[in-house]
């Protein structure tokens, strides 16, 4: 029974002051005890606070030291392998008697490099991207400044000069020369004030100088077994490694030690650890904290302990903050309950899909976007496992993946969808683990992105058709009329049917192109969209009935699913074109005894709230040619023209809807999402 509780019992009841005084001075001995044991145990906290303190420091200092160095490295690596490429690829034209110096000053400037030079053995530059450089330096003196011994001798292929001061004016360069096989030298070189600026700013005292706070660390010290590299404040009287067995032992492990040390008279809490660096022992890093606040709070514990004695004697005052703090309790619970449930509507409420889930007792939270998402109820999902929703790959990639947010591609009911997942984590009440995950549908996004690219693309090849074809079609009429005239008026002496043959064949050809010149036009000037009112089940009946008999005759069934019969305002011609042309692909990509379903669904969109799917199960279509099936003239098939879903494409974007196509090795599926009605 909590003291708030014994309070409120008692003060429901008629109690004798006797027992009153007795229970206000139980408490004040309580009080007093309590206070001396606060003071102990205060004073092992904050030495406990001040060795984490300390610990986070030398970790913050460490880490960024090493990344600080690893990226030192990465960049000049990454300008010595650029260099080096760039170099070879000089050599190579070099050798092929390919190189001016306005090719090395244009490629210079595209490659972002400073100088290029090729320069013989003998000292002479032959080419330059600076027109203005001199000619014929010195042998010695130019051999002196690059150091190009080792190539001109053929000792070396390649010399990594590095960071080098610009000789004729300000900069810093970064410098490599490569042989080519006359044993002439390629020196390459490019602007290294940036790889210059890290490792000036790359150093311990800079980086502690950044991270810690002025006033929070009396000293601090990077010290060897030979002395000390690196230094912050008075040091000069702090003691070595050898004179020490405690910072003989830090220097000797990877662990992390603190100690209580005197230096110029004065106490401070000091923290060591070793400065390993890929698997080199540096030396150990030293940082002192003062002491002061320590004293501080033991002067300001005991200081409460006086106050707190003689507010016990005021037993008004200790009745009024009793009652306060059960009203605040009720209080914060009311908060508390109402900060729970708000949280929770926001949870439920919020667009992107949300769960939350454990190992050990599974799925906990599911809002109604994950429930729309997945296709399930939430008293159905609660305490299974994240893979009853998601595959084991999926879950694999999510957790295996470096960031916090992972794109994800899955089938969820029969439908490939693109999510962004994002997931972390937080310990409970009960420090369990718990994921939360978030999840963002971007599949229409994603659709609609493509299908804009593929617009574009058609949209200039569009009007590159029309200009072609009105270009070609005026020649090519006058050339069939001439060849008709010519057979009819004309005729060879000495090779009559020659003539004619030839003649026929000018003609025949002439007409061929002008049908490819008629197709150019019909996808850069299509029929203008007609739409009318007309019922869904209306137009695929007729097609069914239409292309049924012929499909039978070829050995292939073919089905429809019409789940959602609404009235449309569309192109009504120029949609069955649309699916005639895509059936035309499902028979001849299944062949004999396959099988073709359509299906007409509702969708939740606002924009687009119909969606026909037609269905094959051939071979299906190879993942590299997927993207490019809609792209003008792009065909696969001997004798096709590659117009066909151009054209396809073309409708269903004037009809303000979606394609697009999924396929497998269990066959293919053309999706259309539309409007019900356009205007």
């Amino acid at each position: 029974m909590n003291f708030i509780s014994l309070f409120s019992k008692v003060n429901k009841k008629s109690v004798r002051p006797i027992y009153s005084g007795l229970l206000f001075l139980i408490v004040s001995i309580i009080v007093i005890i309590n206070g001396f044991v606060e003071l102990k145990q205060s004073k092992s906290e904050l030495l406990d606070l001040m060795k984490n303190q300390a610990h986070s420091i030398l970790k913050t200092i460490l880490t960024s030291s090493k990344n600080t160095l690893d990226s030192e490295e990465l960049l000049e690596e990454s300008i010595k392998e650029r260099l080096l490429n760039n170099a070879s690829f000089i050599k190579i034209l070099y050798e092929q008697k390919r190189i001016s110096d306005d090719f090395l000053e244009d490629f210079a400037y595209k490659q972002n490099l400073f100088r290029i030079n090729i320069v013989k053995p003998s000292g002479e530059h032959i080419y330059s991207n600076n027109k203005n450089m001199v000619r014929g330096i010195k042998k010695g003196e130019k051999h002196q400044m690059l150091n190009l011994y080792p190539i001109f001798s053929g000792e070396k292929d390649t010399i990594i000069i590095g960071i080098k001061g610009a000789r004729f004016g300000p900069g810093i360069r970064y410098v490599v020369a490569m042989a080519a096989k006359d044993r002439s030298a390629i020196v390459v070189n490019v602007e290294a004030e940036q790889l210059v600026r890290m490792k000036e700013t790359g150093n311990l005292e800079y980086l502690i100088n950044q991270i810690i706070t002025p006033g929070e660390i009396i000293y601090y010290a990077l010290q060897d077994t030979s002395g000390i590299i690196a230094s912050s404040g008075d040091v000069k009287d702090i003691d070595t490694i050898h004179q020490s067995g405690f910072l003989h032992q830090a220097f000797n492990s990877e662990k992390f030690f603190t100690r209580i040390y005197k230096i110029n008279s004065s106490d401070v809490f000091e923290a060591v650890q070793q400065f390993n660096y890929k698997g080199k022992n540096i030396g150990i890093l030293r940082i002192g904290l003062s002491l002061d606040y320590l004293e501080q709070l033991n002067s300001r514990t005991f200081n409460r302990i006086l106050v707190n004695s003689v507010i016990l004697f005021f037993s008004g005052i200790i009745i009024i903050l009793i009652i306060i703090l059960i009203q605040n309790y009720k209080t914060l619970k009311k908060q508390y309950q109402a900060v729970e449930t708000f949280s929770g509507d926001i949870i439920r409420t919020v667009s992107d899909a949300v769960l939350v889930y454990d190992k050990l007792n599974g799925i906990k939270v599911v809002n109604s976007a994950a429930e729309k998402l997945f296709g399930i109820k939430e008293k159905d999902i609660i305490g299974k496992e994240i893979t009853s929703l998601l595959d084991e790959n999926a879950c694999r990639k999510i957790y295996d993946a470096g960031t916090s947010l992972v794109n994800l591609e899955c089938k969820l009911d029969n439908q490939v969808r693109n999510l962004l997942v994002s997931r972390n984590e937080f310990d409970d009440e009960k420090k369990d683990i718990n994921n939360v995950l978030v999840i963002r549908d971007l599949t229409d996004l994603r659709r609609l992105e493509s299908q804009l690219q593929r617009k574009e693309r058609l949209t200039a090849m569009g009007a590159l058709a029309s200009g072609v074809a009105h270009e070609i079609r005026n020649p090519l009429n006058s050339i069939g009329t001439i060849a008709q005239q010519l057979n009819k008026d004309f005729e060879s002496i000495a090779n009559k049917e020659e003539y004619h043959n030839l003649t026929k064949i000018i003609y025949s050809e002439v007409k061929r192109i002008n049908e490819t010149v008629t197709n150019f036009l019909r996808f850069a000037k299509p029929d203008p969209i007609l739409p009318r009112k007309f019922r869904i089940s209306e137009l695929f009946d007729d097609i069914i009935n239409q292309y049924s008999v012929k499909l039978k005759l070829e050995n292939i069934s073919i089905s429809l699913s019409i789940e959602y019969d609404v009235e449309v305002t569309w192109d009504k011609d120029q949609i069955r074109q649309v699916v005639v042309n895509i059936l035309k692909n499902a028979t001849e990509a299944v062949g004999e005894k396959g099988t073709i379903k359509i299906r007409i669904l509702k969708l939740k969109s606002v924009e687009r709230d119909i969606e026909i799917r037609i269905s094959d199960n051939g071979k299906g279509i190879p993942e590299d040619i997927k993207n490019k099936i809609f792209n003008l003239y792009y065909t696969t098939k001997p004798s096709g023209t590659g117009i066909g879903l151009s054209i396809v494409q073309k409708i269903i974007d004037e009809h303000n809807g979606l394609i697009f196509v999924e396929s497998g090795s269990g066959g293919t599926t053309f999706i259309l999402q539309m409007p019900q009605e356009i205007s």
